[in-house]
């Protein structure tokens, strides 16, 4: 069995992703805060174990590996939910009544929220597919937070190290070595006593945080500047200027600026390709740094304050977990001053700067009840059509969608306007055209259409019925199934029985 010391590693490993190397060569730079580990060969053994297991026939990890992955997770949790609510079901009618989720469910601590939340339309029951309805969004929502802190796996691309989405055994053993010799000191391809004193140490500051040095060029702050820092994981609301391509789904966050005097240093990071909408006071920016993994765009300024790329290994998240003053005096050193306020949330529609964020003067810092601006479901032109869909496009994006000009959009790359937008969005924009309709579970794609809406995956993803005719759309399909008419009528259309002789 792997001892707890190698696992440690791989994970802190994982979560933290490779430095590139000249971040080992540098003597500024001192040793990532990994608490122990064992040998070079374990270590390498357990790395090429996990990425053996998740790479798939063709040994190459890749984003589909992982967005399998993911739905894999959810399948098992939606189960884990799903089958206890159908199984309160005792007179088999298909519904499932207040008194018999009372009976056989009130006391179950792993199904999510309460009767209600169940019941989708407040008939007073729910049906089955209610609950399955609910099951999966519930799952899709849960493995989602917890995907960063829990499920490792998902970290793995950052080994990837000529960044072209696509990852090889070659690739995270060689990365694996270079990461394992920044802690051993000595080279003899084991931790000593004195080496591991001096990692655990430094174990407090995040390695996210200690890459932003090597990793990200951030452009000096004025004497005067007030430097704020931003953390996200995704929005909770679409755009309809894509800076990720037309098969990524792009996302926006509103970020205010208050009247006042001093200038104001921004650095605002995402996971989800994001477009930061600076609005308010937007002189007061001396300077503004973003990037998200694929790619990010800022308006409201003018291009030459802005600072932005869409490399992932530039990309922080601030938590619980990692907002410590070990954090906040690595960061400070990466930027060059210190930090005077900083908000965090996994889902980040908009806020106001300076007011709600946090100042880092007492530890750990208190995190302000009203932090977050009022979510409103925005749709713009689309209109409300399937009520499923409509129901879908509100869980996954409470935001909704925000139309934005792609000529005001900054971006890492190109800002262009999305062909078909992005998600429920776009499912209902299709509806609205009458090119797609729904029948029986199905989106039927009646007419032709430009392509696929981006991020049809995991949770996401739905089923597409194509009519005879109508040519195949262009794009991803993501994790959505596509089949013809002609095919589902055969699947369907019963099979003459042999005739016995």
């Amino acid at each position: 069995m792997m001892s707890k010391a190698i696992q440690i590693l791989v994970m802190s490993t994982l979560l933290s992703g490779i430095p590139n190397a000249s971040t080992f060569a540098s003597s500024e730079m001192p040793p990532l805060p990994f608490p122990s580990m064992n040998s070079r060969e374990n270590y390498l053994k357990l790395l090429l174990l996990s990425f053996h297991k998740y790479a798939g026939e063709d040994q190459v990890l890749m984003d589909d590996d992982i967005r399998s992955n993911e739905m894999r997770a959810i399948a098992r949790r939606r189960d884990y939910m799903f089958t206890p609510v159908i199984n309160a079901d005792l007179d088999g009618d298909g519904q499932v009544t207040p008194s018999e989720w009372n009976t056989n469910l009130k006391s179950k601590r792993h199904i999510a929220d309460g009767f209600d939340s169940w019941d989708t339309d407040k008939d007073g029951v729910i049906t089955l597919l209610e609950a399955y309805a609910y099951a999966q969004g519930a799952s899709a929502k849960l493995v989602a937070q917890s995907r960063e802190s829990n499920h490792f796996i998902n970290e793995l691309m950052k080994f990837d190290l000529n960044q072209d989405g696509r990852l090889t055994a070659h690739e995270l053993e060689s990365g694996g070595r270079r990461a394992f010799a920044a802690y051993d000191a000595d080279g003899d391809g084991l931790i000593s006593p004195i080496e591991l004193k001096d990692l655990k140490r430094d174990r407090r500051i995040t390695p996210g945080i200690r890459r932003l040095s090597a990793g990200c060029n951030f452009p000096r702050p004025g004497a005067d500047d007030q430097v704020f820092v931003i953390g996200s994981y995704e929005a909770g609301r679409l755009s309809s200027v894509s800076v990720a391509g037309q098969d990524q789904e792009t996302e926006t966050s509103e970020i205010h600026i208050e009247d006042g005097k001093q200038p104001i240093y921004l650095v605002a990071t995402s996971y989800t390709p994001m477009i930061w909408r600076l609005t308010g006071h937007t002189e007061r920016i001396s300077h503004f740094v973003s990037n998200a993994y694929r790619g990010v765009g800022v308006t409201g300024i003018d291009k030459d304050k802005a600072t932005l790329t869409g490399l992932g290994r530039c990309t922080i998240r601030f938590d619980k977990n990692n907002t410590s003053k070990a954090t906040f005096d690595a960061l400070a050193a990466a930027i060059g001053k210190p930090v005077d306020g900083i908000f965090d949330s996994y889902t980040l529609p908009g806020l106001v700067i300076p007011s709600q964020a946090v100042a880092p003067k007492d530890w750990p810092p208190a995190h302000k009840a009203l932090a977050r601006r009022k979510t409103e479901f925005q749709t713009g032109n689309l209109k409300a059509v399937a009520r499923s869909t409509m129901e879908s496009f509100r869980r996954f994006s409470p935001g909704g969608v925000a139309f934005l000009d792609a000529a005001s959009v900054i971006a890492s790359g190109t800002a262009e306007d999305y062909q078909v937008l992005p998600q429920e969005a776009g499912l209902v924009q299709l509806m609205q055209d009458g090119a797609v309709t729904l029948e029986r579970g199905y989106y039927v794609i009646n007419k032709p259409i430009a392509r696929f809406p981006a991020g049809l995956n995991g949770a996401h993803s739905v089923r597409f019925l194509l009519e005879d005719g109508v040519p195949m759309p262009a794009g991803s399909p993501g994790h959505s199934k596509v089949i013809t008419r002609s095919e589902l009528e055969k699947k369907i259309r019963p099979q003459p029985r042999e005739q016995k002789p």
